[in-house]
């Protein structure tokens, strides 16, 4: 089971502390954090994004597609086509046009959240109504079958957490836009 959790701060530069500090935790889960993504909003509501990167051919592309199309859909960015980061010519990707990429035939945009994929309405308007101006967020996707304990240890860091957990057929669409061709 898959779990999209974001925990969100009202310091802009929260986010990225913790995400350091839970990477460096030897939890089960941690693991997971390399591909979790940190939004910070400025006083003037402009968007900072952090998140590693693997050099590995066409997975690169591929998860920034898949925050940059969540973070548009949540936080009503639309801006974050043009992210200088999704200009990365990767197997797999679109060729340089900050276009959303196509992985498998499917095309991973806002509008396949919603029509395709079916994330659920409330998580979409809980992260929209906590990441405001002034704060940050941990954007992750997390492997686990215990999410309780996860949430727990989550607790600890930060108590505004909006989670879904995704169903099987959400995991299958999500693995079949970031499998590897």
């Amino acid at each position: 089971m898959s779990e999209l959790i974001v925990v969100a701060f009202r310091d802009q530069y929260r986010a990225a502390e913790v995400l350091n500090e839970l990477r460096r935790r030897e939890w089960d889960w941690a693991c997971d954090l390399d591909d979790a993504v940190t939004v910070t909003l400025d006083g003037n509501g402009r968007v900072r994004i952090q998140l590693n990167v693997d050099l590995s051919p066409g997975e690169t592309a591929r998860w920034i597609d898949l925050w940059r199309s969540l973070l548009s859909i949540t936080l009503f960015m639309p801006t974050l086509g043009s992210l200088a980061a999704s200009r990365i010519q990767t197997p797999g990707s679109v060729t340089g046009n900050g276009g959303p990429s196509k992985s498998a035939g499917i095309q991973c945009d806002a509008a396949w959240w919603k029509a395709d994929f079916r994330i659920s309405e409330a998580f979409l308007r809980d992260v929209g109504a906590v990441v405001k101006p002034e704060s940050s967020a941990i954007f992750m996707l997390l492997y686990t079958e215990q999410i309780f304990p996860v949430l727990r240890q989550l607790h600890n860091y930060g108590n505004m957490i909006i989670h879904t957990t995704l169903t099987p057929e959400q995991d299958e669409k999500l693995g079949a836009v970031l499998a590897l061709a």
